[in-house]
């Protein structure tokens, strides 16, 4: 559980060097499940919001590079937006 606050924090604090693995643990912890994308998604995801049905998309950074900060703060807001942080 302590791990999990600490993702979360991490995540509002808009790190630089953030990785996609963080950040998909952080999301499913929040109750979002990443859906299939097929062969032809490349680098873009999807979380589902099961309760709500919404979508969180955004593409997913290649190999090692952390994911960027806009795009951290497009998921921040998609979290408030839907009441889970």
């Amino acid at each position: 559980m302590k791990k999990e606050k600490n993702l979360g924090q991490r995540l509002q604090q808009l790190p630089k060097d953030m990785s996609y693995k963080e950040l998909e643990t952080i999301l499913r912890k929040l109750g979002l499940e990443e859906g299939t994308g097929g062969k032809t998604s490349g680098s873009r995801v999807k979380f589902v919001n099961q309760a709500t049905g919404h979508r969180l998309c955004f593409h997913r950074p290649h190999g090692s590079d952390p994911m960027k900060v806009v795009t951290l703060r497009e998921i921040i807001a998609f979290l408030t937006e839907e009441g889970v942080i």
